[in-house]
């Protein structure tokens, strides 16, 4: 499988994650972005589902790997490693909730622990911080694992 054409199925999926939300996305609107058969697109995910989980897994990914690079960071004094790996966790919530309001529905799709912090309250841990909560959702504090 080609990983160059996965990684344009999934930069596909997020145009349509931000323009539709994961439930109003469909496989056509997934080819229609890349501009590809739907056939195509099934050659790399196997259904919608497949592709957000993939998106999802590899947005964790980037973030893990950033917070890898700041924990292995040996120059660095501890306060700022860790801070380094917060910061890794909650940049990746900042930029899908920045991204469009449906991106709060990936979040809260993501298994539990699979960011480090409940899947339930994920879209709503913001507004302890005093960034402005989306519609919907009980106003609570995660905490990053």
């Amino acid at each position: 499988m080609s990983t160059d054409r996965l990684d344009e199925v999934l930069d596909a999926t997020y145009d349509c994650l931000t323009r539709y939300g994961v439930r109003r996305t469909t496989m056509d609107d997934i080819a229609t972005t890349m501009g590809v058969s739907r056939s195509a697109v099934y050659q790399y995910v196997r259904n919608k589902d497949d592709a957000f989980r993939r998106l999802a897994a590899r947005l964790h990914h980037r973030a893990l790997e950033r917070a890898r690079r700041a924990a292995a960071d040996e120059d660095a004094p501890y306060p700022e490693r860790i801070q380094g790996i917060l910061a890794a966790k909650l940049d990746l919530v900042l930029e899908l909730n920045g991204a469009s309001p449906h991106t709060a529905e990936l979040i809260d799709q993501i298994p539990a622990g699979l960011i480090g912090v409940p899947s339930p309250c994920t879209s709503t841990a913001l507004s302890p911080l005093g960034i402005p909560r989306k519609a919907g959702g009980e106003q609570q504090f995660c905490f990053v694992q």
